[in-house]
């Protein structure tokens, strides 16, 4: 007598396994693209297999393979968008137990003889009797019919605790085979993958954008809505300073240098409120060796697949790499307050420090400026030969270096004139005190007429305390004007203070 289909007996399981399989071949062939490919084939085995922990891996167009789909404990759940470098796949299927198609990853708890502990190396030998151990991993590689690696399928925790029996084997061989014959056939799926991680149609022109995104000059990278890393391309890796394995997952706030992370984010949370693209800002990268590369990023909020359908928005960023930009316009300023031949800073900078220090002075402090005049530069010149005049200069700048103290600092005013910014200066006696010093070194060099010294003029104008009497043209007018009477009053000692000017002139 026939058994009806629904009456128990020994071949119900066999059915219901057939049953399973033509759901799971169904489910996958409504699929219309990878990512729905993925998500068929993880539901399938969910129900065929009853596997605790279930991962659909698909190879993107680097060759690496991105988590497309995955089911289980929560941090297996949150690796999907996860990009697995192809290397260490390879190394790992590569080094497992062949059982047929299938791969069996060992535990590391595991001796080398169970290698062999299976006789001719068939799926599901002795699984009644073998436990499975924290550790194992059974996977499937999805070959296309050329030999191209399409995905990897790896299942864990068996709901039994044993190792798979040979009819389980072929189930998941089965699954795997059929899914991977659907991929094949999707227009993008030669050689490309989900490189903007879940949900993006398998079509031309997301091929194109995948594309785009991995050969793309400057740096991007998708963010979820927590802000943290599904997908980035090489050019985003190599300015982060890291591999793209490393990068996936990872929260950007983790990323950006501490002190830049606040900007970053900021502009996220703006291009998620305000639909668009932030405004750029410039930031470091966070960085273990040493000072992190700068970079020009913007942000922008995008739907989470082709569709424009309601979801959680991801934010695509891209990055611009101006570590070399923003060194050369620090090099270009810097040429621009600095004096070519001394590398001291020059009247522009000195201009700049004496600003500074005017609006940084403490009650009771002034700022002092000290002008020194080379005395009979130009004669050197004009005797010795210019590289004298430089050589006097140059020992000039050195000697007076040599005799400052912290809070003050030599700059070159221009010509044959040197000054001295003093800071958190207390009264007038030590300015002129200074001065009097620097006018006291007699700088010599050899010229071609043999040896030769020059004098050295020095005058000071010290801030005061009355309003509008504190502003750097004033300071720099009255230093120049104490100077230009030093020239002019014969007889007196160089250096001498100049308290007996005029009101405003010598003491501001």
């Amino acid at each position: 007598m026939r058994t009806a289909v629904g009456d128990a007996g020994p071949c119900a399981p066999v059915r219901a396994t057939l049953a399973s399989l033509l759901s799971a071949t169904r489910r996958v062939d409504s699929a219309r693209s990878r990512d729905e490919v993925a998500s068929a084939l993880l539901a399938s085995l969910r129900d065929c297999l009853s596997f605790g922990a279930i991962a659909v891996s698909l190879v993107d167009v680097r060759g690496d393979l991105v988590v497309a789909a995955a089911d289980g404990p929560p941090e297996l759940v949150s690796l999907r968008g996860h990009v697995i470098e192809r290397a260490a796949v390879d190394s790992l299927l590569a080094d497992a137990d062949a059982w047929g198609s299938l791969r069996f990853a060992r535990s590391p708890s595991r001796s080398a003889a169970d290698r062999t502990s299976r006789p001719g190396a068939q799926p599901g030998d002795g699984a009644a009797d073998d436990p499975w151990r924290p550790g194992d991993v059974l996977l499937a590689p999805m070959l296309a019919s050329d030999g191209r690696l399409v995905g990897v399928v790896s299942v864990d925790r068996p709901a039994d605790g044993l190792l798979p029996s040979t009819e389980r084997c072929l189930v998941l061989e089965l699954v795997a085979e059929h899914a991977t014959a659907v991929i094949d056939r999707c227009p993008s799926s030669r050689g490309s993958g989900p490189a903007y991680g879940p949900s993006r149609a398998c079509s031309g022109l997301a091929a194109a954008y995948r594309e785009a995104f991995e050969q793309a000059p400057v740096g991007i990278a998708v963010l979820d809505a927590t802000l943290s890393v599904l997908s980035a391309n090489d050019a985003f890796a190599r300015t982060v300073g890291t591999t793209r394995r490393e990068l996936a997952g990872a929260a950007l706030a983790d990323v950006v240098d501490e002190a830049d992370a606040y900007l970053l984010l900021d502009a996220c949370r703006e291009a998620c409120e305000q639909p668009g693209t932030s405004d750029p800002v410039e930031h470091r990268f966070a960085s273990r060796d040493g000072p992190g590369r700068w970079a020009r990023s913007w942000a922008t909020a995008v739907p989470p697949d082709d569709t424009g359908r309601d979801g959680p928005l991801q934010v695509v960023l891209t990055s611009c790499d101006v570590t070399e930009e923003r060194r050369a316009r620090a090099e270009q300023g810097a040429r621009a307050t600095r004096d070519a031949l001394t590398g001291l800073g020059n009247r522009r900078a000195a201009l700049a420090r004496v600003g500074r220090a005017l609006d940084d002075r403490r009650a009771g402090e002034s700022v002092a400026l000290v002008v020194v005049d080379v005395d009979g530069l130009s004669d050197v010149n004009d005797a010795h030969g210019r590289n004298a005049g430089d050589a006097v200069l140059l020992r000039t700048c050195e000697l007076l270096s040599s005799m400052l103290r912290s809070g003050e600092e030599l700059y070159r005013f221009g010509g044959d004139e040197l000054a001295v910014v003093c800071e958190h200066v207390r009264g007038a006696r030590a300015a002129e005190a200074l001065a009097a010093r620097l006018a006291s070194v007699r700088p010599s060099a050899t010229g071609r007429l043999g040896e030769f010294s020059c004098a050295l003029r020095a005058a000071v104008a010290v801030s005061g305390d009355d309003e509008g009497a504190t502003s750097v043209a004033s300071l720099v007018a009255a230093a120049n004007d104490a100077l230009e009477r030093s020239r002019r009053t014969a007889g007196r000692p160089v250096g001498s203070p100049t308290r007996g000017a005029p009101p405003g002139a010598a003491r501001l």
